[in-house]
């Protein structure tokens, strides 16, 4: 079976060689806390920071919650030539937002990556379903694909990968659904450990393409469906618990990938899906300040 498009948001990020020294307190580390709001107050930000599952994690350990690579050359994968929308911002609508679309939620339930740096496949994953359903103009379909298909079939690891190849994996070979290979969260359960009628289980994307960095481009584009895309992590970050964040308090920790799920013009934001469970930011989504992180 095949589904339309996916869109990438293609995002060029600039990475920097970073090494993180620290001499190792306990965790939390109620400082960070106590900085982060006392910046918040300061620069009258918009967002709330409080303590979450991430925020209790060690350094190395958030680190090992991100999980996307460096940016590879778009010459070295080549998106399928699925059409990207070309409309003007004044035919776009204000908000969009697919978990109250017409009526109904188009995107599948927050999932929780774990200790592996995953993020590449969940975000690739999670736009794959969200498109099965706006394909079949069903929002009860809730499809629940493998995210372990990918690290224990494609190239990808634990140590992280990229969309672009990703999703060329999607289109020619596809996934199965959790059931046939539920998620492990390691990269060394063997693909052969799949279900024996996995070849008959496997769901594929029709074409993928990189959508230009505008804000009318990706308007555009999210108004078909969500977006797989990717931001960079700072300290803060693990912190959020709600309104729009943008960065102001701490060092570069990674990149991450994610699900662009709305925009609303009014707060300038854009609205995601994470892939940390619930217990980070709104019941595991954010609101981000276009431009902000790299992001949009």
């Amino acid at each position: 079976m095949q589904t339309r498009r996916i869109g990438l948001l293609w995002l060029v990020l600039a990475f920097s060689s970073l090494h993180f020294l620290w001499s190792a307190p306990a965790w939390p580390d109620r400082g960070e806390l106590r900085s982060i709001e006392r910046s918040i107050q300061q620069r009258r930000a918009r967002w709330r920071a409080g303590e979450t599952t991430m925020s209790r994690l060690s350094p190395e350990e958030r680190r090992g919650r991100l999980g996307l690579t460096r940016v590879r050359s778009r010459a070295a994968v080549t998106a399928s030539d699925s059409e990207i929308p070309q409309v003007g911002a004044q035919d776009l609508p204000g908000r969009i937002d697919w978990r109250h679309h017409l009526g109904a939620n188009w995107v599948t339930p927050v999932k929780d990556q774990g200790a592996c740096g995953s993020c590449w496949a969940f975000a690739t994953i999670a736009a794959m379903e969200s498109t099965m359903a706006i394909s079949a103009s069903n929002p009860t379909l809730r499809p629940d694909l493998s995210e372990q298909f990918l690290l224990s079939c494609s190239p990808g690891t634990c140590a992280g990968y990229w969309l672009g190849p990703t999703l060329a994996f999607l289109q020619s070979t596809g996934t199965v659904d959790e059931n046939c290979l539920p998620y492990a969260e390691t990269d060394t359960l063997p693909c052969s450990d799949q279900c024996r009628t996995w070849q008959q289980r496997l769901k594929k994307i029709a074409s993928w393409s990189y959508v230009p960095n505008t804000v009318t481009a990706i308007r555009a584009a999210l108004n078909e469906g969500p977006l797989a895309t990717t931001l960079d992590v700072y300290t803060d970050f693990f912190y959020y618990t709600g309104g729009v964040y943008e960065h102001i308090w701490g060092d570069w920790v990674g990149a991450h990938a994610v699900l662009l799920v709305g925009c609303d013009e009014i707060e300038h934001a854009w609205i995601a899906k994470n892939s940390w469970g619930p217990g980070w930011g709104d019941e595991g989504y954010l609101k981000i300040r276009r431009g902000d992180s790299a992001f949009g």
